[in-house]
């Protein structure tokens, strides 16, 4: 809705005349003052509160600040006037700002008063082009305004405060006194209203003093009842009122000549960069737009891209050209919005070059000067506005019981995404059908002249905080198809050549015919030769291209619970005292995903299955993930088997550091005695097979068994082991009891052997210098109706998962070795490069300021050393050696996957894993990487044909970018979700839906969650945190009455909290308590509201 004119009231108007001049005005004595209840004005007379005081904004403010005038708050508390001669000025003065200012003023609540034409304050100028005109217009429009309110106001209130508001830090500020102090504003106002002569100056407050302590209790406090009586809210505290001041944005300029610099055409922008005049490169931002850098492509220099002037319009994800600010420019570049010209250089390499050995810090500045391609023009957010949820629309102690109806047709959008900025949209009849809206929006324009970008609502996904709306926004955002494969009628008629019907599935007898099942192999545990060969990698040997069937092996699967996409199993034979064999099974999905069919192009598209709280966005269809390639129990299924013969030995000669690998055992979980055993891999093979798993077990049931005794597990079945057993372990046990009796003791000893050899497997890693990196994560427990979070947990990890993660590890390994020994050039791998010392510069200072300690980061083996020394010599305690290592893992480079002939041997390595060479072969079902090592794995020994698009590498390393991008995006939506089912959970408390322990405090209906939190870094006055009880990011907002003082360096903060006002030290690695909500008036971000506790007590976990 457009700002409100003054509703002419009188029928017969009269017209009087003023004085000639250039421009005529017509003076009118029928404008009314548009206050409510006015006497002066209209015979109606309205009991309407007419809020703290009336505001009569100066250019400069209404430039510098109009997100603020716009806000829900500001609008309940002031009346808002705009005098015509203000926006006569603002035109003359600044003309690139008025149009958009013409646009961002198109709020409720705010009067546009046409003060030249009003007899009553009319100075006799047609058009207000001077600060004398402006001034004067200000004085006369402040005391016609104080005067009317004084009729207008009830009986019951005090005299509304009419202020002229200014911005004394803007250079362009009109020259004229303010009041330092808000004491004497009364007495001021009163002396203009008595005086007989219109006085010189306006009563003016600064807008830094509107928003002190001293007004808000001086005007808004003794308000407080009749606020909350007249809008059914309650009345903000000082705290969130003079947050809307720190977080008020400059969206538009006062400099008359500022603008974005204009782009330069994108032919010639890509001539510039082939003849190496600009850089190119990708843009990532942070902080909602304000400021970005780019990695550019010639010599990988990054360019810092310091404020949105420097940005110029470009987004996260675009690739620009951009050119070097030269270094005499640097100085204060931080924070300038305009820049010379003859300091853009336009030879950018060659500078590049001659500041190779002088560039401060290594941090080069630059702008954007083109945008060559925008990847994506339509995202997902939801309108700047206030709105109740309706979750919660009937708890009136949390939110507005009723919400204004918004008639406005522009607004502001804040994007899903946190790296963009707010977009202005605009409707062609109101927004209000799009508050508390998930809404789909395109990018239209972005001017020089605009501080924000401006776009349109494209279709609305439905309401913040549905379910299903936040998961397809995520979905949406991260570009995840999500469509079900299983209604495509080209993917199903491909199956149906497999012996698929909609009834049941079983494996073609062709299958079984021409499968070649090994010669029993007896086991024993007495001395044998030392050229015993396990039987099944014999005939792996033997018969080449032929499948194996091994579906007598005890094998078994471990999975997560409710798991149903099974695509690993083991099985364990003891060949000797000292050698086993170890088969690990994968689901043969290639057998079933042909390439370049419609399943496998569909599967190249998507790359991989994604996992949220509720559902599972699968990369093959169902019937393929959940019954033909899942490894169920007790049914016959394909497999791709990596046949492994591992022998044990002692380590006669010792470690190097004995100290060291001691504290490395006890990660392991081995014995001193245990820890000089070693393991090594005598020979492997790799076949396709048919497998029939024993039992599908969940981590904790297979945990269950490696702890128990044989004597318990016969008993299992009477006793209460037996209902902690998976329904398919307690089939074996239902049936005959003296067999069952065998099977479960088989597949408990088998396990028991396997968790033992995965030790070994692990202390090997970690001696070659393998991480220990933490994520904290959570578990939800969902309704299964309404698919909401009833209960959360942190994710505990157990030795059966770490058992099943160094099998994996280790066929990934040695089929990483065998396709490249085969395929040299064409291999699929992942690496995982060594993260630069510029990234671990800023751990490394916290930890040298706070601890004094030196983090070693030469190698990846010296990192682990260092962090064993730290815990050795107590410079970190356990709980900031935990979040060491999660802070680790933020800075650590992302793994890729790539094509052999990309790289050197030696780029080949996985940091992380401290491994040589490394691929993905062990989860076809929800990973398209791995059906592709296991197509090159069928070539390798003739058993298939190796697909044409395989040995072409330029298209192989396209699939791998594709891949690579998938997964990121994939890990980022899970991630996503995660937080929204953080919140979700949140709002099931609040909503009574789970009750939760009272804290004391009878005021409160629903009390704040408690929680821990580990302090990741300090800027400014926000404390980014780790909720360790929700396995998400957050960020603690201090008041500004709350911070005492705060370290220049960014290392710590001291906090005033509580009653008592106590001061705290926060400092990094620091482990805090936190309570845990939501914030209403910024209910659109629907993300949680942290704050600090300010003591112990009634310390209580989220869950």
């Amino acid at each position: 809705m457009p700002i409100k004119r003054v509703p002419n009231t009188s029928t017969s108007p009269q017209f009087l005349k003023s004085k000639p001049s250039v421009h005529s005005v017509v003076l009118r004595n029928d404008i009314t003052c548009g206050l409510p209840g006015c006497s002066l004005c209209t015979k109606d007379i309205s009991d309407q509160w007419l809020h703290c005081a009336i505001l009569l904004p100066t250019p400069s403010t209404l430039l510098s600040h109009t997100s603020l005038f716009e806000h829900a708050i500001i609008r309940k508390l002031f009346t808002i006037v705009v005098l015509d001669s203000v926006l006569d000025y603002v035109k003359d003065q600044y003309p690139t700002s008025y149009r958009a200012l013409q646009r961002y003023l198109q709020f409720d609540g705010c009067i546009r008063f046409p003060d030249k034409s009003c007899k009553d304050t009319s100075n006799g100028y047609a058009l207000c082009r001077t600060s004398e005109q402006l001034r004067d217009a200000l004085v006369t429009s402040q005391r016609y305004f104080l005067l009317h309110s004084l009729h207008a106001t009830p009986k019951t209130t005090t005299t509304c405060s009419v202020i002229v508001l200014c911005n004394k830090s803007s250079e362009q500020e009109l020259d004229f006194p303010v009041l330092p102090i808000s004491s004497t504003l009364k007495e001021n106002l009163d002396n203009m209203l008595s005086a007989n002569s219109k006085p010189w100056n306006p009563v003016a407050l600064d807008i830094s003093v509107l928003f002190s302590n001293a007004f808000y209790c001086q005007f808004i406090s003794p308000s407080a009842s009749l606020l909350e009586a007249s809008l059914g809210s309650p009345c903000p505290s000082y705290e969130e009122f003079h947050e809307l001041y720190n977080d008020s944005t400059l969206h538009l300029t006062l400099n008359p000549s500022f603008t974005y610099l204009p782009h330069i055409s994108n032919e010639k922008a890509e001539s510039m960069v082939s003849k190496r005049q600009l850089l190119s490169g990708k843009v990532t931002t942070w902080g909602r737009g304000r400021r970005g850098e780019v990695l550019t492509t010639y010599k990988h220099i990054k360019v810092t891209l310091c404020n949105p002037f420097y940005l110029n319009r470009s987004l996260a994800g675009d690739q620009v050209a951009l050119a070097l600010i030269e270094q005499e420019a640097w100085e204060g570049i931080e924070h300038s919005t305009q820049i010379d010209p003859k300091y853009i250089c336009y030879e950018s390499c060659e500078y590049i070059d001659k500041l190779s050995t002088t560039i401060p810090g290594d941090k080069v500045y630059g702008i954007v000067v083109a945008i060559i391609n925008r990847p994506r023009h339509e995202y997902c957010g939801t309108i700047k506005i206030p709105f109740t949820l309706k979750h919660l629309e009937k708890i009136s102690n949390h939110q507005e019981s009723t919400q204004t109806l918004h008639t406005e047709k522009t607004a502001m959008l804040r994007p899903f995404r946190r790296n963009l900025p707010d977009f202005f949209v605009k409707s062609l009849s109101s927004i209000d059908h799009y508050i508390g809206k998930r809404v789909l929006f395109i990018i239209e324009s972005w001017d020089c002249e605009e501080r924000s970008p401006t776009a349109r609502v494209s279709s609305v996904l439905g309401d913040v905080g549905d379910r299903d709306v936040e998961a397809a926004m995520v979905l949406f955002e991260y570009d995840i198809p999500y469509s079900n494969l299983q209604e495509s009628d080209n993917i199903m008629l491909e199956l149906k050549p497999f012996g698929f019907t909609s009834a049941s599935y079983s494996i073609p007898s062709g299958v079984y015919a021409s499968a070649v099942t090994p010669p029993p192999q007896q086991e024993s545990l007495v001395s044998a030769p030392e050229t015993i060969l396990s039987q099944n990698i014999h005939s792996c040997k033997k018969y080449p291209t032929a499948r194996l069937n091994l579906t007598d092996e005890y094998t078994v699967s471990v999975d997560p619970p409710s798991c149903k996409d099974i695509d690993d199993a083991l099985h364990i034979k003891t060949l000797g005292p000292t050698t086993f064999e170890v088969g690990v099974h994968i689901a043969d999905v290639s057998f079933y995903v042909r390439p370049e069919s419609a399943i496998d192009l569909e599967a190249r598209k998507r790359g991989t299955s994604v996992y949220f709280p509720d559902r599972r966005i699968d990369m093959l269809p169902s019937i393929l993930t959940e019954d033909i390639c899942s490894l169920r129990s007790g049914v016959d299924r394909l497999s791709m088997s990596a046949l492994i013969e591992l022998e044990l030995y002692r380590d006669e000669e010792g470690p190097e550091d004995p100290v060291l690998d001691s504290e490395l055992a006890k990660l392991a979980g081995l014995t001193p005695e245990e820890q000089k055993l070693r393991l090594v891999v005598k020979q492997y093979s790799f076949t396709q097979a048919i497998i029939r798993s024993r039992a599908s077990l969940a981590y904790h049931e297979a945990q269950w068994l490696c702890e128990m005794d044989s004597a318990s597990v016969y008993e299992a079945y009477e006793g209460t082991g037996y209902r902690n057993m998976s329904r398919a372990l307690r089939d074996h046990i239902n049936n005959e009891i003296l067999e069952n009796q065998i099977k479960v003791a088989k597949i408990q000893q088998n396990l028991k052997v396997l968790l033992f050899l995965s030790k070994l497997l692990k202390m090997e890693r970690l001696r070659n210098g393998a991480l220990i990196l933490e994520t904290p994560a959570v578990e939800f427990t969902l309704d299964p109706v309404t698919k909401l979070p009833t209960n959360l947990h942190e994710h505990v990890s157990l030795p059966t998962m770490s058992m099943i993660e160094e099998f994996m590890l280790l066929a990934n390994r040695l089929a990483a070795e065998y396709t490249l020994e085969k395929y040299p050039s064409i291999s699929i791998l992942r690496r995982h490069p060594k993260p630069t010392e510029e990234q671990f510069a800023v751990l490394k200072k916290q930890l040298k300021d706070i601890f004094h300690f030196d983090l070693d980061t030469e190698t990846n083996k010296a990192l682990s050393a260092s962090i064993h020394t730290a815990i050795k010599e107590n410079a970190l305690n356990a709980k900031q050696v935990s979040i060491l290592r999660q802070m680790l893992t933020r800075c650590m480079m992302l793994a890729k996957y790539f094509v052999s002939s990309e790289y050197t041997v030696d780029e080949f390595y996985h940091y992380g894993l401290a491994l040589p060479i490394y691929t993905h072969f062990t989860s076809p079902i929800r990973r398209y990487s791995d059906i592709l090592v296991h197509r090159l794995l069928a070539a390798a020994d003739n058993r298939d044909n190796l697909p044409a698009t395989h040995s072409n590498t330029e298209v192989m390393a396209q699939i791998c970018a594709n891949l690579n991008s998938r997964k990121e995006n994939a890990d980022r939506a899970s991630n996503e979700a995660d937080k929204i089912f953080s919140v979700l959970y949140v709002i099931q408390m609040w909503s009574g839906v789970i009750k939760i322990p009272s804290t004391g405090d009878k005021s409160e209906r629903y009390s704040w969650l408690r929680g821990r939190a580990g302090v990741l870094r300090i800027e400014d006055r926000r404390i980014h945190v780790i909720l360790r009880d929700y396995g998400v990011d957050a960020e603690i907002r201090l008041q500004q009455g709350e911070v005492v003082a705060i370290d220049p360096n960014n290392m710590w903060v001291d906090v005033a909290l509580g009653a008592d006002r106590a001061i705290r030290r926060v400092t990094v690695f620091d482990e805090v308590q936190v309570e845990i909500g939501l914030d209403f008036s910024r209910i659109y971000e629907f993300d949680l509201h942290v704050r600090l506790i300010a003591s112990d007590t009634d310390f209580k976990i989220a869950n």
